[in-house]
């Protein structure tokens, strides 16, 4: 039991069967994929692939529809004069950060994060309820 009544049990929600992760097929570009007027539903570790392209590719605290836990903050390292070694040092907390908002992800291991003129180019392999999920995402910035 938490001392803090309003963060819950950790323990007890982590051993809770979480139902099926589900969300809609993006494209490369992150626009739906409809058929027949319907969207197509992934579920399981293609969903989640899905959530982390769009949390990597979403700016945290811009976009008034998600929650400020939502999005990734690479951009702010962009255009900056920071040192390649902060960059670097900076860059793989961010991913991690955004990507373990997902109850469904337990751990991000292997980030390589690479900025190359405008373009970025993140790799990292995502630990889930499912079992690993390799991601690779690349964005022009």
């Amino acid at each position: 039991m938490s001392i803090f009544p309003i963060l819950g049990d950790s323990a007890q929600a982590s051993s809770e069967a979480r139902p099926l992760y589900r969300d809609i097929l993006c494209d490369n570009t992150g626009m739906p994929v409809f058929q027949d007027g319907v969207p197509v539903f992934v579920s399981g570790t293609e969903a989640l692939k899905i959530w982390a392209v769009t949390a990597l590719r979403t700016v945290r605290y811009q976009h008034a529809v998600y929650s400020n836990q939502f999005g990734c903050e690479l951009q702010t390292l962009v255009g900056q004069q920071y040192s390649d070694d902060l960059k670097t040092a900076e860059a793989p907390r961010m991913v991690r950060e955004a990507l373990l908002t997902n109850p469904y992800i337990q751990d991000v291991t292997d980030i390589s994060v690479e900025f190359t003129g405008t373009v970025l180019m993140v790799s990292a392999k995502i630990q889930s309820i499912y079992g690993e999920v390799t991601l690779f995402d690349q964005q022009e910035l």
